[in-house]
């Protein structure tokens, strides 16, 4: 297993939102999702259990939150180009839930979690323009919301290799929502393996995330730096690192995590 697709399972571990299925695929992550080294347990929070989803604003202008958001939106009948490399039943499936999704928009454009939905509809199906108007477009309803920033982060790295837009929106994610640990590994995912490599960017955001992040999250932050000493075969490093992300186990009571820690630390020794 490559260093890469090591800290890859770990970030792909945090992105599932609650209710939604809001997945971001990292570099080099293969269509069944390895099992990282350290397994992040189901207790661990991804955003203390469900989306932070913004309150309802009141409108601009005079207008409600539901004109607002009817006037703003993304058209629903976008007529949807499937990927021609999905199995027919897969894209059938697809269909179904894009239909069924605008249909239960139409009766609500208030409705986040349809909208979101739909956008990862969308990305699966290979429409990325589409999924892209509709993060976008919750952002102009509800400024500075995270999950569609960060998403947007991952369009623009992974699809569309515009890793400058990437790190702006990811930036952007961290700002919004700044104890959330996957914005920091995203962005360490980017600096890592796609932008800025000669710099020490990658180490820098980690430790900033790990100065900002607390509880069971600020774990996934000190292994992915261990992991990353471990690569560049910085062992003193890598076990400092583990040796915090272990402690930290401990402290949740995750005996099971914490043993895997002492496992790494001791095949570095």
């Amino acid at each position: 297993m490559t260093q890469q697709w090591k800290i890859g399972g770990l970030i792909l571990a945090f992105i599932v939102i609650a209710g939604l299925g809001i997945a971001v695929q990292r570099i080099g992550q293969p269509a069944t999702p390895v099992v990282p080294a350290f397994s992040i347990p189901s207790t661990t929070p991804v955003t203390s259990g469900t989306p932070a989803t913004p309150s309802k604003p009141s409108g601009q202008g005079g207008q409600s939150s539901a004109s607002l958001a009817s006037s703003t939106a993304p058209s629903l009948n976008r007529k949807v180009s499937i990927t021609a490399d999905l199995p027919l039943d897969a894209k059938q499936i697809l269909t179904k839930k894009i239909t069924d999704l605008q249909a239960l928009i139409a009766k609500d454009y208030n409705d986040y979690a349809a909208w979101m939905n739909l956008a990862i509809s969308y990305k699966m199906a290979g429409d990325y323009e589409g999924a892209k108007q509709i993060w976008i477009y919750e952002n102009t309803v509800h400024p500075g919301e995270s999950i569609s920033l960060h998403n947007l982060g991952s369009l623009y790295q992974n699809e569309y290799k515009n890793y400058p837009v990437a790190e702006d929106y990811y930036l952007q994610a961290m700002n919004a929502d700044v104890t959330k640990s996957v914005n920091y590994l995203a962005l360490f995912d980017l600096y890592r393996y796609n932008y800025k490599q000669d710099t020490t960017a990658a180490v820098d955001i980690l430790k900033t995330g790990i100065s900002r992040v607390s509880g069971t999250s600020v774990i996934d932050l000190y292994a992915a730096l261990a992991l990353y000493y471990e690569g560049k075969g910085d062992a003193a490093s890598a076990i400092t690192y583990y040796t915090e992300a272990r402690d930290a186990a401990k402290t949740a009571g995750n005996t099971a995590l914490a043993a895997q820690f002492d496992a790494s630390i001791e095949a570095l020794k």
